[in-house]
């Protein structure tokens, strides 16, 4: 499952990369990212796994879209 969770925190890093410099605003590194630097609350083991959950389920619905996509050509 390690695997889903860095392909999400690509696909979101991408997307917040994408998103400020349209509002002209500091990136996040990768690391940040996939940590969730500033996206949950610290010392909330729940929020915690949510984050990581989140990042599964983005890692899995993309990469599904894209196979599916690549799959009717």
């Amino acid at each position: 499952m390690y695997f889903f969770d860095y392909l999400g925190a690509f696909y979101f890093w991408v997307w917040l990369n994408i998103w400020n410099s349209v509002n002209d605003t500091k990136r996040p590194t990768f690391k940040e990212v996939l940590e969730g630097k500033d996206r949950h609350q610290e010392g909330d083991i729940v929020d915690l796994h949510a984050y990581g959950l989140k990042l599964k389920f983005i890692g899995g619905v993309v990469t599904m879209v894209i196979v599916s996509i690549l799959a009717k050509f």
